[in-house]
């Protein structure tokens, strides 16, 4: 007699319990790095950042992403700044080594280009997640404007010596470019994908963001 699917599920519950290899069950289990960015995930949280409505909850809901991704508080012990007024959040991912990145993502949280981007952050700390420390530590952060990006550079949460900084701007066009620039007064490389007119959220293509969450994973001193 064949057994049926809810035996065979309990068979396979059973074997997990008893410490047998997820992949001898031929279950996939999510990994992190680049392969683990998705068109899903990005959506999901853009519209969760939109539904928050107020800069501060959709810092809080960044936050919240972040945590699950086994970052840590980027304030000391908290992760939003301490003016709730400007909606920085950052988490940090502790390395073998100093920190190698700060990255930053900038965009208004109740505009199109800013939910995505704000994503786009959610996504590079899922990447990130490995079972391994990264060989250098990261910074990961968003902002609603390049006014807070200034103020969150000019007393950074990590000191800058030895750091890349990356700002990331709005990345529903098709093509990414990169080019030198300075925020404050701190040299950084900014990085966006610009679409002229782009419209509701509904209509950004997650596809092509998702390729662009991984050239800027790439670029990481990992």
């Amino acid at each position: 007699m064949v057994p049926g699917p809810r035996l065979l599920l309990t068979w396979a519950a059973a074997l997990l319990l008893l410490g047998c290899p997820a992949e001898d069950l031929g279950v996939e289990l999510p990994k992190g790095g680049p392969q683990s960015v998705s068109a899903e995930d990005l959506q999901r949280d853009a519209w969760a950042i939109q539904k928050a409505g107020r800069p501060g909850d959709a810092a809080g809901h960044v936050a919240k992403r972040l945590a699950q991704m086994r970052l840590l508080p980027g304030f000391g012990s908290t992760w939003v700044g301490a003016d709730p007024g400007t909606a920085v959040v950052c988490g940090r991912k502790d390395g073998q080594g100093a920190p190698g990145a700060l990255i930053v993502a900038e965009g208004d949280p109740a505009s199109t280009d800013g939910q995505v981007v704000w994503a786009a952050l959610i996504s590079l700390g899922k990447a990130t997640d490995l079972p391994t420390p990264p060989a250098r530590g990261l910074w990961l952060c968003a902002t609603p404007d390049a006014a807070a990006t200034a103020a969150l550079l000019a007393a950074p949460p990590t000191p800058l010596a030895g750091v890349d900084v990356m700002v990331l701007g709005a990345l529903s066009g098709p093509s990414l470019d990169a080019a030198p620039a300075v925020r404050g007064s701190v040299p950084v490389t900014a990085l966006a994908a610009a679409e002229p007119g782009v419209g509701a959220l509904g209509e950004v293509d997650m596809r092509r963001v998702v390729g662009h969450v991984v050239a800027v994973h790439g670029r990481l001193p990992l």
